[in-house]
This record gives C-alpha cells, sequence and structure tokens, in this order.
C-alpha cells in the first residue's frame, strides 16, 4: 500500500470514527416488559422448570460458536423493564424517545450499549378500527389504530435515524387470543405488520421514504399468528387462574428464540460492515457547498444540490426577501456527500428567494428567483 493511499484511509477513518462511537455492534439491550421477558428467558422470568426449551442467552451462546465469535467479537444481550411505570403502548415508547415521559431517560439507559431492541406489549395488537391519517394529536393520537400507530412509527424511526452510531430493533406486538373485542381487530393487526415490515421498512412507505440503515424491523406478530391472525393454538398459555393469559406459551418462546437472536444480529453485524467499509473506502473527500438552485429563474419546480464533507444534522431552509422562513426543505441527519431536494412553492408568490444550507461547520446562502 502507498503512502498517500495510507494516509487517505487514515483521514477517512478519523472523520467516520467521529461520527460512530464504535465500530462494533454485538452488545444490545431488550427493553420490554412481560411478554419480551418471556421471550427473552421463559423458564427464568415464569420460575418453572419446563424441560428441554431454549432461550436468548442460549441462543447467543450458540450463535457465537457458529460464527466463532470470541472475546470483544461475542454478541450479548441483556434484558430491561422498561418503560416503567408506563407500560409498552407505542404512544408510550414514543414519548420516551422525545423524552417527556416521567420515567427514566431512554437516551441514558442505551448509552452504554450498541444495540437497541423495543417491544411494543401485547396491548399493541388489540387495534381498535382503522382510523384516519390526522388522527395524531389531542384526544386521538393515543388511538389504537393502523393509522395513529403508523404515525407513531414514522416518529419514533425519525428519531432513531437521527443516532447513526446505535442500531435498533423495533418489534412488532406478539400476536394474541382477544382481538376479537372489535369484529376486524385480528385483522388491523396484521394490516399495520405488514406495513410496517413490507412497506416502511423497505423504503415503500409514501410519508417516509427511505428507511434508515441502523434500524430494523422484527415482525414478532407474524412468527407467532395463525391464518386468522390471531395466536396460534399451539401457543396460547390458556387460561391462568380463571383469565385467559394472551401471552406466548413455553412453546412459542421456544421456537421463535432461535430466529430472534440469529435475525437482529445479523442485520446488526451488517451494518456494522457497512460502517467499516465505509472507513476503507477510497472515495473523493468531500468539501460543502451549496449550488445555484436550477433553472433559475423558476416555476413551478427547481433543484437545489448541495454537498456536505462530514455526515451530520443539517437544516435547508427557504426565506423570503423580509427574512421570513416561508420553506423547510431538509431538517434533520445526512450522511457525507452529494444530495438534492426538489422545491415546489405552490402557495408562494413571485419574488426573489433565499435559500440557506447550515450545518455545525458550515453555512452558506443563495438567492433565486420565483415567477409565475
Amino acid at each position: 500500500m502507498t503512502i498517500d493511499k495510507l494516509l487517505l484511509i487514515t483521514i477517512l477513518f478519523g472523520t467516520i470514527s467521529t461520527i460512530f462511537s464504535q465500530n462494533s455492534f454485538r452488545s444490545a439491550v431488550l427493553l420490554t416488559h412481560s411478554s419480551g421477558s418471556r421471550l427473552y428467558d421463559y423458564e427464568a422470568y415464569m420460575n418453572v422448570d419446563s424441560g428441554d426449551i431454549t432461550s436468548v442467552p442460549l441462543e447467543m451462546d450458540a450463535y457465537n460458536t457458529a460464527n466463532s465469535y470470541t472475546g470483544d467479537n461475542e454478541v450479548q444481550m441483556v434484558k430491561r423493564w422498561f418503560p416503567e411505570p408506563e407500560g409498552t403502548d407505542w404512544y408510550n415508547w414514543l414519548m420516551a424517545f422525545r423524552q417527556t415521559l416521567p420515567s427514566d431517560d431512554i437516551w441514558a439507559k442505551i448509552d452504554s450499549f450498541d444495540i437497541t431492541i423495543i417491544k411494543g406489549g401485547i396491548q399493541t395488537c388489540n387495534m381498535l378500527g382503522y382510523g384516519n391519517p390526522s388522527d395524531t394529536s389531542g384526544a386521538t393520537v393515543t388511538n389504537k389504530t393502523v393509522e395513529t400507530y403508523k404515525w407513531i412509527w414514522r416518529e419514533i424511526v425519525k428519531l432513531m435515524e437521527t443516532h447513526p452510531d446505535k442500531f435498533f430493533v423495533i418489534m412488532t406486538g406478539s400476536a394474541s387470543g382477544d382481538e376479537n373485542n372489535t369484529p376486524t381487530g385480528a385483522r388491523l393487526a396484521h394490516e399495520f405488520a405488514v406495513w410496517a415490515k413490507d412497506t416502511l421498512a423497505n423504503g415503500n412507505d409514501p410519508v417516509y421514504g427511505t428507511f434508515p440503515e441502523n434500524v430494523h424491523i422484527f415482525d414478532y406478530f407474524h412468527y407467532l399468528a395463525d391464518n386468522e391472525y390471531y395466536l396460534k393454538d399451539e401457543y396460547e398459555s390458556g387460561y391462568q387462574g380463571g383469565v385467559q393469559d394472551d401471552h406466548p406459551n413455553a412453546t412459542a418462546c421456544n421456537d421463535i428464540a432461535p430466529i430472534f437472536v440469529q435475525e437482529v444480529f445479523d442485520a446488526a453485524i451488517t451494518y456494522e460492515k457497512k460502517i467499516i467499509s465505509i472507513e476503507v473506502d477510497l472515495n473523493p473527500i468531500y468539501t460543502y457547498s451549496l449550488e445555484q438552485n436550477y433553472p433559475n429563474p423558476f416555476n413551478p419546480i427547481t433543484e437545489i444540490k448541495y454537498t456536505l464533507a462530514k455526515s451530520g444534522s443539517i437544516t435547508l431552509k427557504v426565506y423570503n426577501g423580509l427574512g421570513s422562513e416561508v420553506s423547510t426543505l431538509v431538517d434533520g441527519f445526512k450522511n457525507s456527500g452529494k444530495h438534492s431536494v426538489k422545491f415546489k412553492p405552490r402557495h408562494l408568490t413571485s419574488g426573489i428567494y433565499f435559500y440557506r444550507l447550515k450545518t455545525d461547520n458550515f453555512t452558506s446562502t443563495r438567492k433565486m428567483l420565483l415567477i409565475k
């Protein structure tokens, strides 16, 4: 390897290391309540001896052995009861990530882990209706409907995307036997889980768009559901104390634990390898720039291109001639490199406008002319 290439790799590695606090994703925390606790270690949580049954700790041992992971390379996972005292409704998870719950700070709780896994409780599958996309404020924001859950998940993923130094796994709620509180409850739970795994996670959601690489969806619901989208008969706990228990039983946990460990750590290590490949990538080093929009003057749409020397949080906003903000085009985390965004101001009148790119290390403003 030549001195020049070695120097370039060193510079790139230093740049990437300022973004990612570690280069491996092997240490995980599962934040959950009762159903996730059973999955993690059924016998320990239930204080029973069910015979030949596996657990997440046992499956991690098998995973490390199969992949010859030893020492710092071994995968690890611990379980924590969270949120507490609040439950694991999706709305509570959103409030936790927004740091508005009175319980412990979630970001402080996960700070020492590379991988964070959150799980909705069984109650998140008790869907009460389809809902409306506008049900995202006031009393309707806590409704257990497909559209409300979609909005909440988009908001959670948006916050996760701003922390590329962490890897996140969101588990859909486990299928249960009491969705029949509405005639279509089980079908709606199924529909939401399909959207989460096949639409959102594949980058096909028209609202969210490209799905972040540091987030993975584990579709726990469909691993447990039968053809009618209820908990499979062989996975039901039955009645305990005369009350139906919808938690997955020992058989369910025994079947899903190996899949869970394999899928979570395969996804996390895939992300780890992508980061490592970036660290040794010999692409040109980028510099900050904000290009003139094209076309200019324009009507009805124009394109703005910009380049980032470093990954990080940025804003790209449009202002009128008086300096008042009229549109936010970008507000969030972006990777280093070249980017572009389209601006189609249906609500603005003809005139001169300014657009400003702002990062931690760079600010640039340009002028454009809208003609209608």
